[in-house]
């Protein structure tokens, strides 16, 4: 997951500041992935090591604000994502 941070400093001047997060789904499910894809990925430096290493878990965001007060129970990536979402500020997601 790649999030950049923009902060506008003066009238031409924009500050950003990139994040890139390696993300493991929560549940165990199968890892696939194509070989093809997995050659971009290597080609463009595409650190394998830090992905299995380093991934942090995640879990689908809740439905509803219903759901809100089991948010204690999401994993932190999955809580960040959420009070971004709450934020209602524009995301681009990559």
């Amino acid at each position: 997951l790649g999030i950049c941070c923009a902060h506008q400093r003066s009238d031409y001047v924009w500050e950003l500041r990139a994040h890139e997060f390696n993300l493991w789904p929560q549940t165990k499910k199968i890892f696939s992935s194509d070989f093809k894809s997995l050659q971009f990925l290597r080609s463009h430096g595409f650190d394998f090591n830090a992905f299995f290493d380093n991934g942090y878990a995640f879990s689908r965001l809740p439905k509803s604000q219903e759901e809100k007060k089991g948010r204690s129970r999401l994993p932190p990536v999955s809580q960040l994502v959420q009070t971004l979402r709450e934020a209602k500020v524009p995301l681009v997601f990559h």
